[in-house]
């Protein structure tokens, strides 16, 4: 674009806004009619004793004290205008009001668009919320009473008696030495019975009862100690 279309545009954009009225932001000047204010905001007088005008962003008597800071009131600003602004804010101004781009420090401070001051920059922070999952750890305890030594077949044709000589045969062995712990020998002083086997037993009698429980891993370690030879430990 030549420089003869840009002088041209620059008038005929300032014609436009004479003629129709042009829009400006929050801390523009305005006069209500050739320049008037964006939707929302109100060409509203600032200071006192002079006729200067600007746009202000318009408040609600409901949140007075957010628009317009607490204590101060949001004021229509003509009777019947139905145009409310901080208006006492406004007429104290002493300094030309702030605007979107000038006077307040970028970096802390923002133009407040209803009393057209510079106000800090709101701050945020980050909460870090850290959830442990609980871990609820049970023990069990099995209180053993140790069984007195005795045959649990006796009598008759079956009973522990007639079947002595199996006491040490290698396929009934282990059989008998639950069924017959009496007759086979292999009760111990404390009443239980016990093991040959390179000293690898079951410390109670009913170790059998329990076997389900040897790979358990509640109840493995005390299996290894009541239990070794049936839960296969020796």
């Amino acid at each position: 674009m030549n420089l003869k279309n840009i002088v041209f545009s620059i008038i005929f954009t300032t014609l436009i806004n004479k003629s129709f009225g042009a829009d400006v932001g929050y801390g523009e000047t305005c006069d209500g009619t050739t320049t008037t204010c964006a939707t929302g905001y109100v060409c509203a007088p600032w200071g006192t004793g002079t006729t200067n005008t600007v746009c202000a962003k318009g408040c609600t008597v409901a949140t007075q004290d957010d628009d317009c800071g607490t204590g101060k009131t949001c004021e229509e600003l003509n009777a019947g205008s139905q145009d409310y602004i901080c208006k006492s804010v406004l007429a104290g101004l002493t300094s030309a009001p702030c605007t979107a781009a000038t006077v307040c420090d970028a970096n802390t401070q923002i133009c407040e668009e209803h009393t057209l001051t510079c106000v800090a920059k709101p701050t945020t922070s980050t909460v870090l919320t850290t959830i442990s999952n609980p871990t609820t750890i049970t023990n069990y305890r099995i209180n053993v009473t140790p069984q007195p030594c005795v045959d649990l077949v006796s009598g008759g044709s079956n009973g522990c008696g007639a079947l002595a000589s199996y006491c040490n045969n290698d396929i009934y062995k282990d059989l008998m030495k639950v069924k017959c712990p009496k007759t086979c020998g292999y009760c111990t002083t404390t009443g239980s019975s016990s093991s040959s086997n390179g000293g690898c037993k079951d410390n109670i009698p009913n170790c059998y009862r329990s076997e389900h429980l040897c790979k358990n891993t509640i109840y493995k370690d005390l299996m290894k100690q009541q239990c070794a030879m049936t839960c296969g430990y020796c």
